[in-house]
């Protein structure tokens, strides 16, 4: 994507975009209240954002109906949702899977 589009797009961001955390036990009842309650104070958008706690296995058939229920309120309420890429942080560990993978894939950095 180029950076003119990116520069559109973000012009239609109208309202603060929070971490909304999904941790615990998710009820379809509790998404439904939780839209109502972002879009009753404004908020336009969420970014769904699976932390510590969350009682699902993170990308599994029941973490993607939890986050399909959460599309689908925005939609209803003319919201967006975006999906944050990671369980907890920090990015790219994929909720710790890609060590049991493979140890080597860790991600490396340089401190001075």
């Amino acid at each position: 994507m180029n950076s003119e589009k990116l520069n559109e797009l973000s012009k239609k961001i109208v309202s603060p975009v929070p971490f909304w955390f999904l941790n615990g036990h998710v009820d379809e009842w509790q998404i439904v209240r939780e839209f109502e309650m972002m879009r009753e104070k404004g908020v336009g958008e969420a970014i769904v954002h699976p932390r510590y706690g969350l009682q699902c296995e993170y990308l599994s058939d029941e973490w993607f109906e939890i986050f399909g229920w959460c599309v689908r309120e925005a939609k209803k309420r003319g919201m967006h949702v975006w999906i944050y890429d990671e369980l907890n942080w920090p990015s790219g560990t994929a909720g710790m899977s890609v060590m049991k993978v493979d140890p080597e894939y860790r991600g490396k950095f340089l401190a001075v």
